[in-house]
């Protein structure tokens, strides 16, 4: 098995006026063990993930983990469902140096035995487990080829546009804390940012800087990291230009409805101003367009900006962006 990955990652990064976002439904974790379980409900079809849903339990006990995930089991679950992936990591099986950390204490004596079976099992199961460390640059190239569940410390890790859990974040990045694994969705990158879905939070879209995500990243996470091949990307170009934004249908504003099947989006979302120059691109190529068939009524739910960032931005029509949170 190689210790690193093949030669995709020669170009790491998209063309300086891209946006790359693989387009998934966003699941939100209903309890404090399922993250790693609800980002594989993200990539998972209408169809599969009903059944997911409605057999939830029965699935978890036939997979054997019940209420304590570890990366091995989310690859087993991923088989389960037919979606193509790697896992590499730099320990392939149960690390016992983690035992000093309080978060891995109870789970590494209730679990060791079952999870060295499934890492001992998992050639012979199909799955591919690959020993080694990928940087950040490495899974951001990966993204061309399909998104990736990552393990992070979620201390460490904070939303630049949202801002959800940044002074937590911050304070943790100096004075240190205690260790909690959380597993996120890595689904894309703007402007130098990475785009990733946090199950713990409602559906939205987040972002980081590369150098954030690699110390959340820091052991004990084993740097833990499944890359997956499907392919749910939209590929949006010309948006620091304001030139045409060429999307296989029409484009339509997140804050006030405007539609357009002629690639003027980019230039309608300067009128919507409030945001500092800094962070504007990144916002308005993340929450400030979706793609659609025809102009909607309401702005679909999944679709909504946190309120934070809602309430800095001028022009905004509430009936259209909120008007349909009542409605099935």
């Amino acid at each position: 098995m190689s210790s690193s990955p093949p030669d995709l990652y020669k170009n790491v990064l998209c063309a300086p006026d891209e946006y790359l976002e693989h387009e998934v439904a966003h699941y939100s974790q209903r309890y404090n063990w399922d993250c790693g379980v609800s980002c594989v409900m993200m990539v998972l079809g209408a169809a599969q993930r009903e059944e997911f849903v409605n057999n939830f339990e029965k699935i978890c006990n036939e997979e054997g983990f019940g209420h304590c995930t570890w990366t091995i089991d989310l690859c087993y679950l991923l088989k389960r469902f037919g979606i193509k992936h790697v896992m590499y990591s730099t320990m392939l099986g149960v690390n016992e140096a983690h035992r000093k950390h309080s978060y891995y204490q109870n789970i590494l004596d209730q679990d060791r035995s079952r999870v060295s079976r499934r890492f001992d099992a998992g050639t012979a199961a199909g799955l591919e487990l690959r020993p080694g460390l990928l940087s950040t640059a490495e899974i951001v190239a990966h993204l061309q080829r399909g998104p990736a569940i990552v393990l992070v410390d979620s201390g460490l890790l904070a939303c630049d546009l949202c801002k959800h859990n940044k002074l937590k974040a911050d304070f943790r990045r100096c004075f240190g804390g205690s260790f909690t694994g959380h597993f996120i969705l890595v689904v894309g990158q703007a402007k130098g940012k990475v785009l990733y879905r946090d199950p713990a939070l409602p559906a939205r879209l987040c972002a980081t800087t590369g150098l954030r995500l690699r110390r959340a990243r820091a052991p004990p996470t084993d740097h833990d990291v499944l890359l997956l091949y499907n392919d749910y990307r939209r590929l949006l170009r010309g948006f620091r230009g304001g030139r045409a934004m060429r999307a296989h249908n029409g484009v339509q504003c997140t804050f006030c409805g405007y539609y357009t099947g002629g690639g003027h989006i980019a230039r309608h979302l300067k009128t919507h101003r409030g945001l500092e120059s800094h962070e504007r691109e990144i916002i308005m190529s993340t929450y400030g367009h979706f793609r659609t068939d025809r102009a909607l009524e309401h702005c679909p739910i999944d679709r909504v900006p946190p309120k934070g960032i809602v309430d800095r931005v001028t022009g905004v029509r509430p009936d259209w962006l909120w008007g349909g949170l009542g409605r099935d």
